[in-house]
């Protein structure tokens, strides 16, 4: 009996073994044994001939941001007073203090190849937009910067309350080779003027999209 009870154990376990050597169904989630898509949630979300690649509707959306030079801090919006698109936005509390090694100032980056949207290829997009709230009572000004194209900067003169940005990708032009690089362009970054680091300046951002042709 003991023997008879040995072997099917050891048909058990081959059969195991065999079944845990096939290869998992590409097509399949993590049901069938596939690892999870960090960018699952990536769905390039066109709306009313626009792609969104930031709506900022969960706190997750904006976590994905990346902050430079003592930026601040940023968080999720739901006062609809601030909202131009869904029911969220992107609180912007900037410090930015003026670094002692450099003369950098306080940036927002979104990213083209991130979890929530993935499209480096704008040459079927007429502009980038974005609508942003200044809480101040005077203009300031806001650079717009493509990567890869880092040296080239686009001053927005943003006047207190909304201000709806539409930023034609005709501008995506690097001089020192005369070409468009409206093809190739992994992230979008807003540069703020750098503050005291004591006071805050508040901005709020929404539905940062890209305009079809």
């Amino acid at each position: 009996m003991k023997r008879i009870l040995a072997v099917i154990a050891a048909i058990a376990c081959a059969a195991c073994l065999f079944a845990g050597c096939q290869p998992a169904d590409p097509s399949a989630g993590n049901e069938g044994g596939g690892t999870e898509n960090p960018y699952a949630q990536a769905t390039n979300l066109v709306e009313n001939g626009y792609y969104y690649m930031g709506d900022f509707e969960t706190q997750e959306q904006c976590m994905q941001l990346k902050l430079t030079s003592n930026f601040g801090k940023t968080s999720l919006n739901t006062d609809k007073t601030y909202v131009t698109h869904g029911e969220g936005s992107l609180k912007m509390e900037i410090l930015g203090k003026e670094e002692t090694w450099g003369k950098a100032k306080p940036g927002v980056t979104v990213s083209c190849s991130g979890a929530y949207f993935q499209k480096t290829d704008f040459s079927d997009c007429s502009a980038i937009c974005f609508d942003l709230y200044n809480t101040l009572d005077r203009e300031v000004n806001v650079d717009l910067r493509p990567y890869p194209l880092g040296e080239t900067s686009f001053t927005i003169w943003m006047e207190p309350g909304w201000n709806h940005v539409e930023f034609s990708t005709e501008n995506f032009f690097y001089p020192h080779n005369n070409e468009f690089y409206d093809d190739e362009i992994n992230q979008f970054s807003l540069v703020f003027p750098r503050g005291d680091g004591v006071t805050l300046s508040v901005f709020y951002l929404d539905n940062f999209r890209a305009k079809l042709k």
